[in-house]
């Protein structure tokens, strides 16, 4: 290719393109480093404190690692962090502040959400019946994905609490969007008795 812009006299234009591209790459490059040494850091964290159960105890700090998602049938697993700021949801799935956790005194729903292009990007591929782990605070409790649906960002309501021992999943969507993507997916699971 350089050579047909040499032959044409564009070889400064192509250079320009070049370096244009390899800049390109930068923000999303760093996006993905800071995100994996952020996994390895609450891996590391959480397996430091493992006779300690850090997700049961409140108030939760921003940030903290409280266990682990994994959905083993699409290669899923993360570390999740207490709360859902810009700077938690990129270091890996946050935990929504005020929401269950598997292990709390009263057992109740819980919301996880996670950027699109990043930790729950596989979950375009989840579908009724995928069994969902949350692991932290030397508890286990799996789900079952039961149900799937499209919103507005505006519509809060689907990340209120669900009745019984629930799990709700929230990523934006559509996942091959480029830009803020104008909708969010929400997955509900409910708890599988047994299966921890």
């Amino acid at each position: 290719m350089m050579k047909i812009f040499r032959v044409l006299g564009f070889a400064p234009l192509a250079n320009l393109l070049i370096a244009a591209g390899a800049l390109l790459l930068v923000p999303p490059a760093t996006h993905w480093w800071i995100a994996a040494r952020a996994q390895e850091r609450g891996a590391a964290a959480l397996a430091a404190r493992r006779d300690v159960a850090p997700a049961t105890r409140s108030p939760r700090r921003e940030g903290e690692p409280l266990g682990r998602l994994t959905l083993p049938r699409l290669g899923i697993d993360a570390v999740v962090f207490e709360g859902t700021s810009d700077d938690t949801l990129r270091r890996g799935p946050g935990h929504l502040r005020g929401t269950g956790w598997p292990g709390d005194v009263a057992p109740s729903s819980c919301v996880i959400s996670a950027h699109r292009d990043t930790f729950f990007r596989r979950l375009e591929g989840a579908r009724p019946g995928d069994l969902v782990t949350l692991h932290g605070g030397g508890l286990a409790a799996t789900y079952r994905l039961e149900s799937r649906r499209i919103v507005t960002p505006g519509d809060t309501g689907a990340l209120s609490p669900l009745p019984g021992d629930r799990l709700t999943l929230v990523t934006c969507y559509p996942f091959h969007f480029l830009g803020a993507a104008p909708y969010r997916l929400i997955w509900t699971a409910r708890r599988v008795r047994g299966q921890s």
